[in-house]
């Protein structure tokens, strides 16, 4: 799907879709694709061993977490054990964006990278030409506002 939409340069957010897109399967789909043609490429390599681990194990670490806070969120709300479900689940995708922004960085700079800065594929400045990529920011804050609010609390 990626591929399709960088030869047509369409973009998913400007298409129509139905609202059977909004289920969790199918819009990870489109989000996803949007992502790999036009933020980061290496979305579209199916068989690179170390983002399929790198990216699998988050999902499960911080996945995992997330399952137990809410859990517990249900079954002691704001207790210890609640805290420290959703503090474990917001410190690893803390650390699993600072890791991948920090790999992302040294992509756009190696010539052998498919994210590598050129005229087909520019980054602007600040990534501002690749704007897709300020999710990220994103996925940084949140876990950064939560921890934060939980060592003031």
């Amino acid at each position: 799907m990626a591929d399709q939409l960088i030869e047509s340069g369409e973009c998913v957010w400007t298409n129509e879709y139905s609202i059977c897109v909004l289920l969790p399967w199918k819009f990870s789909k489109l989000f996803y694709s949007e992502y790999a043609a036009y933020a980061d490429r290496e979305y579209m390599n199916m068989q690179d061993r170390w983002s399929l681990s790198i990216e699998g194990t988050h999902a499960m670490i911080c996945g995992a977490y997330s399952v137990i806070g809410l859990g517990m969120l249900l079954y002691e709300p704001y207790s210890c054990k609640f805290q420290i479900g959703i503090g474990a689940a917001m410190g690893s995708q803390l650390m699993n964006s600072i890791l991948y922004m920090s790999e992302y960085v040294i992509q756009v700079q190696d010539t052998n990278s498919v994210n590598y800065n050129s005229d087909v594929f520019p980054t602007g400045r600040l990534l501002w030409k690749r704007s897709f990529m300020y999710i990220n920011v994103f996925w940084t804050v949140m876990p950064c506002g939560i921890l934060v609010g939980y060592l003031v609390y």
